[in-house]
């Protein structure tokens, strides 16, 4: 009997692809195959080099992960391979292995039907604001998540260009928000719109400002942007420290969503 799939996957992987294949800044070199996007860049953070949507037969999964990993490991920098259900098999993670990539902690993919969904009622703490950033908005707006993530800020050049490269269409954006408290940063969010699905990315909060619902704030406003853009499926990858707050905002576990690092000896 074929097992049944299921369908809040789709919305998932597609929607992380699209994000991949969607940037089009000149610093990444990318390779946009029938069975694989990949890219490399010469910032040396693994965000900037990378492979996302490998469909590899079992025979062909070997020779082709040693062909791509023979190209991403001469760049010399450090580079993620993204692994969702349907673009992982024992065949491939064996090479990522085999060649030095260190699996990282699991994410959960996690869905929401945004279609009837009251939370997305609820007001900001009131000494909260979070806004759709304008262009005067982004260099705090990237500088906020990485300060959240506790990534370098010497990256806030090559992150601005990486995040705003994305063209904007009728069926594909991504959108920024910005959280203030008292007029100041005090975290950010990205989404990814593109073929009613809306994704959430890069939830940042810096330190100095948890435990205060900022956070939360930001996940609902990326969320309502979502349905103002006609969107019923709203999906995001959340560390096993997330899970609880977005459990509570109706997200459900739905996949794994497994990353492999190569960083330079």
């Amino acid at each position: 009997m074929a097992l049944t799939v299921d369908p809040r996957l789709a919305p998932i992987e597609s929607n992380l692809f699209d994000l991949f294949t969607g940037l089009q800044t000149s610093a990444l070199r990318t390779h946009d195959e029938p069975d694989l996007h990949w890219y490399t860049s010469d910032v040396a953070f693994p965000l900037f080099s990378g492979a996302v949507r490998a469909r590899f037969s079992a025979k062909d999964a070997p020779g082709r992960t040693h062909q791509v990993l023979d190209q991403l490991i001469d760049n010399g920098q450090p580079f993620m391979w993204w692994l969702t259900p349907s673009t992982r098999s024992p065949e491939l993670e064996s090479v990522l292995q085999e060649r030095g990539l260190v699996a990282q902690d699991v994410n959960h993919g996690m869905h929401v039907d945004l279609s009837d969904l009251t939370v997305l009622d609820e007001a900001a703490p009131s000494e909260v604001s979070v806004d759709v950033a304008g262009d005067e908005d982004l260099p705090a707006t990237f500088l906020a998540m990485l300060d959240g993530f506790e990534m370098p800020r010497e990256l806030s050049d090559s992150f601005h260009d990486l995040l705003t490269s994305m063209p904007t269409t009728d069926e594909q954006r991504l959108v920024h928000v910005l959280a203030r408290v008292n007029g100041e940063p005090v975290g950010a969010g990205s989404v990814v719109i593109s073929k009613g699905v809306v994704g959430l990315y890069n939830i940042a909060v810096p330190s100095h400002a948890r435990g205060r619902g900022i956070g939360r704030a930001i996940t609902l406003e990326l969320m309502r942007i979502g349905a103002r853009h006609g969107c019923d499926d709203s999906i995001l990858h959340s560390t096993a420290m997330g899970l609880p707050v977005y459990q509570k905002l109706g997200f459900e576990t739905v996949c794994e969503i497994q990353q492999y690092l190569w960083t330079p000896s």
